[in-house]
């Protein structure tokens, strides 16, 4: 017999990794879509797609101009209507000092009581219109309800929007959930 030589392998100790693939979605904890509350053009995009984000940073404006021009004539006529009810209001003073005085009869306090009272509804019905018009206008400004990224923003300044329309749609980030079938 010859002496043949036989390999030998030393086996080494090292760590092994083993790894798996598996399809999944990771989505962030909150996702909201934005869109404007009034119809109107856009006028002003202030942030890029892509971009993080402030809660109550300005993102978007719609054209403010006619919005304003709902509050200016709403402020004149709320005005008008405090005028007429202190108008109302005086008259129906003299017509308490005549009828204490026994010089007309009660019923014209009555009638001077109901124009009153016709007066402050005047004036509650123009401060809801005002009301109204103030919180149309502030629905122009769209701002982020939280931090986080804006996501694509499928239109351009200039864009005509009818209301609701999907401006875009911010993702918080800071935590996402990946979802996976195994």
């Amino acid at each position: 017999m010859s002496n043949q030589e036989i390999p030998v392998i030393v086996l080494a100790t090292k760590d092994t990794f083993l790894q798996r693939s598996y399809v999944a979605s990771v989505e962030a904890t909150s996702n909201v879509e934005l869109r404007n509350k009034v119809a109107g053009y856009l006028e002003k995009i202030y942030v890029d797609e892509g971009q993080p984000v402030k809660k109550d940073q300005p993102l978007f404006t719609i054209n403010t101009d006619e919005y304003q021009a709902e509050v200016s004539p709403a402020n004149a006529l709320l005005s008008n209507a405090i005028a007429s009810s202190k108008e109302a209001e005086v008259q129906m003073s003299r017509v308490k000092l005549l009828v204490d005085k026994d010089i007309i009869s009660n019923s014209e306090m009555d009638v001077a009581r109901a124009k009153q009272n016709a007066q402050q509804a005047k004036i509650n019905e123009v401060l809801s219109n005002l009301s109204m018009a103030k919180t149309r206008l502030s629905y122009t400004r769209v701002t982020v309800p939280f931090d986080g990224i804006i996501d694509r923003i499928p239109f351009k300044t200039g864009s005509l929007l009818s209301e609701g329309s999907l401006l875009t749609t911010v993702s918080d980030i800071r935590l996402v959930y990946a979802y996976s079938k195994i």
